[in-house]
């Protein structure tokens, strides 16, 4: 089987993920919820990050209900003090 440079491409993307420590390995969130909260950190919307990682804008928000959930904020900008420590 050939494969063509684009595919290569995808894989090398793909292969950046696996094994790749948590940003935030304190807190109680799966690897897809860590980033999705440093894409937050980072100042993203919701539309931005369903772009970025390749997702519908409803499964962002299923991860950041879930990230809120998990942390025990009330909003966007109090998960990401909490990931910081600064609350």
């Amino acid at each position: 089987m050939r494969v063509t440079t684009l595919q290569s491409a995808h894989l090398d993307e793909l292969l950046e993920h696996i094994n790749v420590p948590s940003p935030h390995p304190d807190l109680p969130l799966t690897p897809r919820q860590a980033e999705v909260l440093d894409l937050l950190e980072r100042g993203r919307t919701t539309q931005q990050i369903a772009s970025e990682l390749h997702l519908s804008t409803q499964t962002v928000r299923n991860h950041v209900r879930r990230i809120l959930r998990a942390v025990g904020a009330h909003s966007r900008l109090e998960a990401v003090a909490i990931a910081h420590g600064t609350r």
